[in-house]
């Protein structure tokens, strides 16, 4: 099988998840691909230009393209119920390897950062849209509010259900609408 550059990233995203960062390196994920270093070598220089692209590999796949996903949606009651349809487990297992590798390498830690901005903005901008004009100064600190909800979530893993998860976003969700007089 030949191995395309997203091929590489998208393995190098499942030995993350299983292994951790210290285990990615090029002999696992060619053992892995059944591919030899050749292929790998085509792709990438070395592990560090490789993790350095599994970055933003990450950041573009689970962050930007989830929100390029649901963007035209024409209700934010349907783009909130798409991202959370678009969460799913393996989602949420990369996310927590990928902030765990963050609190151990300053490249992933700045990784991290842009995906969380690149998230935040989305949040705000969905959240001041749907406030009415006197509380739109608060977008920013809602928008704050329901992501790090979500980080602290995917930090806490089996402590919280999917199903609790859904419902504080539902329960949320309805305080949301009640303050922007969307209910």
């Amino acid at each position: 099988m030949k191995m395309l550059k997203d091929d590489w990233l998208a393995l190098g995203l499942e030995l993350l998840v299983e292994a951790g960062v210290a285990q990615v390196k090029i002999d696992p994920l060619c053992q892995r691909a059944g591919a030899t270093k050749g292929s790998f070598y085509h792709h990438f220089k070395n592990r560090d230009v490789f993790l350095t692209e599994l970055l933003s590999y990450w950041r573009e796949h689970y962050s930007q393209q989830l929100i390029d996903k649901v963007q035209n949606l024409p209700e934010w009651q349907q783009r909130r119920n798409s991202l959370l349809d678009l969460i799913d487990d393996k989602a949420l297992s990369v996310e927590s390897a990928v902030r765990h590798w963050a609190w151990q390498d300053e490249l992933a830690k700045l990784a991290v950062q842009e995906a969380d901005q690149i998230r935040l903005d989305y949040l705000t901008g969905q959240c001041f849209s749907m406030l009415p004009e006197a509380k739109q100064d608060k977008a920013e600190l809602l928008a704050g509010i329901l992501y790090w909800k979500f980080v602290g979530c995917v930090q806490a893993g089996d402590q919280v259900s999917r199903e609790q998860w859904r419902q504080m976003d539902d329960l949320m969700a309805e305080m949301i609408e009640g303050w922007s007089g969307l209910a």
